[in-house]
């Protein structure tokens, strides 16, 4: 089965090919990107930076990672946005979709009334996952980000009380 685990940074001082792996798959060239990263996860299970990272564990093995972020300054009290990361060779076996489930369950648990996240148009495994996952599916986030000049839609779901 599927769940997640606060060690993140413990399986990536254990595991360096996984923390440049987790890096690869965000896009972090930069020895400073990876750096900060890893600054992040070093406190495992407390928030660092706004960031709280759990690993996707399935059946022991880390195949990806949840991001929360809490920024307090841009976001009201109550409310945290998600990304993930499943590894390719892990994806379209409902990881991603456990990793909604399971992260709405911590949500609640720590007193979150609101659980958010968003997804490139275009990537419609991520667009099923959050759907399968029972989240709301609130609109699209127009030019959200901008690569190569080009604006990028993303959608955005919800997940609330």
């Amino acid at each position: 089965g599927f769940c997640l685990c606060r060690g993140l940074g413990d399986v990536y001082k254990r595991q360096p090919s996984e923390f440049d792996r987790a890096c690869d798959l965000r896009g972090l060239i930069s020895e400073d990107a990876r750096e900060q990263f890893k600054s992040r996860l070093r406190t495992p299970g407390e928030w660092v930076d706004h960031y709280l990272h759990f690993a996707i564990d399935r059946d022991g093995a880390v195949i990806g990672d949840v991001q929360l972020r809490r920024c307090d300054k841009t976001m009201p009290p109550g409310v945290v946005h998600i990304g993930l990361d499943v590894g390719p060779q892990y994806r379209n076996q409902g990881a991603a979709t456990a990793a909604l489930e399971l992260s709405w369950i911590w949500a609640q648990e720590n007193s979150y009334h609101r659980l958010e996240g968003s997804t490139d148009v275009s990537n419609l495994a991520m667009k099923k996952a959050f759907e399968n996952a029972n989240w709301s599916f609130e609109g699209i986030q127009k030019k959200l980000f901008f690569a190569n000049g080009i604006g990028q839609d993303y959608l955005a779901f919800s997940r609330t009380l």
